[in-house]
C-alpha cells in the first residue's frame, strides 16, 4: 500500500492550493492512502507564545479543516482519505493538548519538535542561532525534548524526528547514540516514527530521518510510516520511492497506517 500521511492545506497560514488539487495529485501518483495532518492551533500556550503564521490560527479554523476533510472523504472513492492533525510538543503542555484533541474524530495525531525553548530552530530567519551554540549542545537538547515527546503518550507517530539537521549542521562524529536513545523511547511510547521525505527540499538534503537512525528503530521493533510533509499540491507523495528504499535497508517489510488511532500493520509494494 503507497501511502502518505503527512500532507497540509491553506487552512495552517502557511501551505498553498485547494484539498481537491492535493486528492487529484494524489491519485495521479498511485497513492492508496493519504492523511491530511495540519498544524494544531497553539491555544494550549500563553498568548505571548502563540505564532499563528505556523498553525491553523484558531479552533473555529480547526474545526472548519475537519468538516472539509469529511467532506472530501464522502466525495472521493480512491485514494482512502484519513483525518490526522500535527501538534508541536512542548514540555508541560501535554494534558492540555490531549483534552483539546479529545472530541475531535482523528485517525492519527503526529509529533513533533520545532522549537528548542523560544528558539524556534527551523524558520530560516533564526539559522544564525546555530552559530551561537555549540553543535553537540543543540543536539543533545533536541533530542531529550524529542524522546520526551515519544514517551509522553500524547501521539501516534513521531514526525521529522532529526529535524534539527534541516539547515545542515551535522554532529561531527554522527547520531548513533542519540539513534539509539531515540529508538528506545520510541519503543517504550509505542510510537511509529515516519519517513518524511521533505528534507530533500531544504537545504540538508536528506531525508528524515538519517538511515542510522531507521536502523536503530527497526533493531528496537519500532513501526515507521511514510509521509512528504506536502505543503504544495505537487509535493504530495514527493520521493516515496527513496522512503521505501531506506525501509527496505533497514529491513522494514511493513509500514503503519491508522484509523480512529487504531494502529494497522500493511505491507507495501515498489
Amino acid at each position: 500500500m503507497l501511502v502518505d500521511l503527512h500532507i497540509h492545506t491553506k487552512a495552517c497560514g502557511h501551505a498553498e492550493g485547494t484539498i481537491q488539487e492535493y486528492v487529484r495529485v494524489a491519485q495521479a501518483v498511485g497513492l492508496q492512502q493519504m492523511g491530511f495532518s495540519d498544524h494544531f492551533p497553539q491555544y494550549f500556550l500563553p498568548m505571548a507564545h502563540r505564532d499563528p503564521r505556523w498553525a491553523v490560527p484558531t479552533m473555529a479554523g480547526f474545526r472548519e479543516y475537519i468538516r472539509a476533510v469529511q467532506e472530501l472523504q464522502r466525495e472521493t472513492a480512491q485514494p482512502e482519505i484519513l483525518i490526522g492533525v500535527e501538534v508541536d510538543y512542548r514540555p508541560g503542555w501535554c494534558e492540555r493538548v490531549r483534552s483539546l484533541l479529545r472530541p475531535f474524530p482523528l485517525d492519527y495525531v503526529i509529533g513533533s519538535v520545532h522549537q528548542i525553548g523560544d528558539w524556534a530552530f527551523d524558520i530560516l530567519a533564526d539559522d544564525e542561532e546555530y552559530s551561537r551554540r555549540d553543535i553537540a549542545d543543540i543536539y543533545e537538547e533536541y533530542f531529550h525534548i524529542v524522546c520526551q515527546a515519544a514517551t509522553s503518550g500524547l501521539f501516534d507517530i513521531i514526525g521529522h524526528c532529526d529535524l534539527i539537521k534541516k539547515f545542515g549542521y551535522r554532529l561531527p562524529n554522527g547520531l548513533a547514540g542519540h539513534a539509539e536513545r531515540f529508538a528506545a523511547a520510541c519503543r517504550a511510547g509505542g510510537v511509529a516514527v515516519e519517513i518524511n521525505t521533505s528534507g530533500l527540499r531544504y537545504p540538508v538534503q536528506e531525508v528524515f530521518p538519517a538511515q542510522i537512525i531507521l536502523s536503530a528503530l527497526f533493531a528496537q521493533n519500532v513501526p515507521i510510516t511514510f509521509g512528504s510533509d506536502a505543503h504544495r499540491p505537487e509535493d504530495v507523495g514527493r520521493d516515496l520511492e527513496l522512503a521505501m528504499h531506506m525501509a527496505r535497508e533497514a529491513g522494514y517489510k511493513k509500514i503503519a497506517t491508522f484509523r480512529r488511532r487504531r494502529r494497522e500493520m500493511v505491507s507495501w509494494h515498489d
